[in-house]
């Protein structure tokens, strides 16, 4: 562990977000721990990097991130997922030549949508205090079983292999 900045600045939570998510298997991580457990994956990188940037959340503090961010979740983020996906997937639709536009643009909504979230999480992280930063595989493997038990509590494994896929991934961002 190292210890954290104790400045009260931006935390830069979205361009962290978006540099794990550019890394080479990470999407592909993401979707399948999202599909498989019904993952928030905005919030499990936001733990991440409240892992990495010392400002480690505890049970409660992720809970309560969940519970900020549940409603938005479901009242933006799903639907506009739910409406991309079926642009993609139903034959009829995706034979409309409006459709393809249209369905970058419900895309850019869902991105952005996401990008709300994250600035929501960067408040609630701010709020906690700096301490030692988690800069290792079993401690970010920790903190992100603790998210994924809030989605999936009974799932057959304890640490599906993406976890340690997108915490390497993190730990590269950071280096």
């Amino acid at each position: 562990m190292e210890k954290a900045d104790t400045d009260k600045t931006r935390l830069d939570l979205w361009p962290f977000m978006l540099s794990v998510y550019a890394r080479p298997g990470i999407a592909a991580a993401c979707l399948r721990l999202q599909e498989a457990h019904g993952l928030d994956i905005p919030l499990m990188l936001a733990v991440l990097h409240g892992g990495v940037s010392g400002r480690v959340p505890g049970l409660e503090q992720i809970q309560a991130f969940d519970r900020n961010c549940r409603i938005w979740r479901e009242a933006a983020i799903l639907p506009l997922r739910e409406a991309r996906r079926t642009m993609k997937s139903h034959q009829w639709l995706a034979s409309q030549p409006r459709v393809p536009s249209l369905r970058e643009h419900v895309k850019a909504a869902e991105l952005e949508a996401e990008r709300v979230e994250a600035d929501v999480l960067e408040q609630m992280l701010s709020d906690i205090l700096p301490g030692p930063r988690l800069i290792d595989l079993d401690g970010l493997s920790e903190i992100t079983v603790t998210v994924l038990d809030l989605y999936d509590p009974g799932r057959t494994e304890r640490v599906p292999p993406e976890v340690n896929t997108i915490v390497a991934a993190v730990l590269q961002t950071v280096e």
